[in-house]
């Protein structure tokens, strides 16, 4: 099984949806927090694209898609990047994310974290002459975030 998280965009084929509004049409009608109608190690893969930065209780989030992902199973996140001048424009969103966000999730020392591998990361910026360079020295490109404006992860 795949599951996109959110449908507010577009609907992917063969993917189950998942969203916690109800208008949006969703195959399932829950929170990312609490999937509890999708069954432990099921999923081979979760898109959940620009949701996390809405949800109050990241952790939560990333506990419950490790709990549903199959043991090999891929987890696909883009967030905004918080250094990006419309991250709080947007009054509901509690989280901003940069870089190294997720470190703690494939680094042994964080015990309390759910176990990632990370298979690969990306900067997008909105100034695509640069994308090459923000992939190559992205902790560099973030310290000169009023320049090149982090797009998103």
């Amino acid at each position: 099984m795949k599951i996109k998280i959110g449908c507010m965009d577009k609907r992917l084929e063969g993917y189950v949806h998942l969203d916690i509004d109800s208008k949006t049409n969703p195959d399932i009608v829950s929170d990312v927090c609490d999937m509890r109608q999708i069954k432990t190690s099921t999923v081979d893969e979760i898109i959940c694209e620009n949701i996390l930065e809405h949800v109050n209780n990241a952790l939560e989030a990333m506990n419950e898609m490790h709990r549903v992902l199959k043991d090999r199973g891929r987890l696909k996140i883009i967030v905004p990047h918080a250094l990006n001048h419309n991250f709080y424009s947007s009054i509901d969103h509690v989280h901003g994310f940069t870089y190294t966000t997720f470190h703690q999730f494939w680094q042994e020392e964080h015990k309390n974290y759910p176990r990632f591998r990370c298979v690969s990361r990306k900067l997008f910026l909105s100034k695509k002459s640069l994308q090459f360079l923000a992939n190559k020295f992205p902790l560099f490109i973030e310290k000169l975030y009023w320049l090149v404006e982090p797009d998103r992860i």
